[in-house]
């Protein structure tokens, strides 16, 4: 070494082994515009994601972020909510969706809210005639518990 400097790599296209810096090589990322660094880059997410590497390899149009790791849907293994339950339970969702929607509260033991100031009347009959059907088809059968108010969290302000 001619500078003194502690390195990891050595190169030898000479007749000697030194580092970098004394044949003045440059990294290739170094020599890169911006168009081929992110290129680099999402080639660099496809690949650790379990694609392949290029511009017209398929690439997931969602990421999620769960437990510290950053992939798909379909890696997280994650499902709606409405694919979690039976035709029963989809019908409680949508109607506590409805029942938000109007500014109520999403448990069916709840009253039916008042029209919001600024909805149609006949917005807001048609939602409450579809609320009516949904818990009318949900209250034939017994539901063993109610659902969650985490899925409805974004809803909440």
């Amino acid at each position: 070494m001619r500078n003194g400097r502690r390195v990891g790599k050595l190169y030898g296209p000479g007749r000697y082994f030194l580092c970098r810096h004394c044949y003045r090589l440059a990294h290739a990322s170094q020599s890169e515009n911006v168009s081929d660094r992110a290129l680099r880059r999402a080639n660099k997410i496809r690949k650790r994601l379990g694609g392949d590497a290029g511009t017209d390899a398929p690439f997931p149009r969602r990421l999620f972020f769960r437990y510290g790791h950053l992939a798909c849907q379909h890696c997280h293994k994650a499902v709606y909510a409405s694919q979690q339950r039976d035709s029963n339970g989809r019908r409680r969702l949508a109607a506590s969706k409805l029942r938000l929607q109007l500014g109520g509260l999403p448990d069916i033991r709840e009253p039916i809210p008042p029209k919001p100031k600024w909805t149609r009347r006949r917005t807001y009959q048609r939602i409450r005639n579809e609320i009516q059907a949904f818990e009318a088809k949900a209250k034939t059968q017994r539901f063993r518990k109610p659902i969650a108010t985490q899925l409805f969290a974004y809803h909440v302000a």
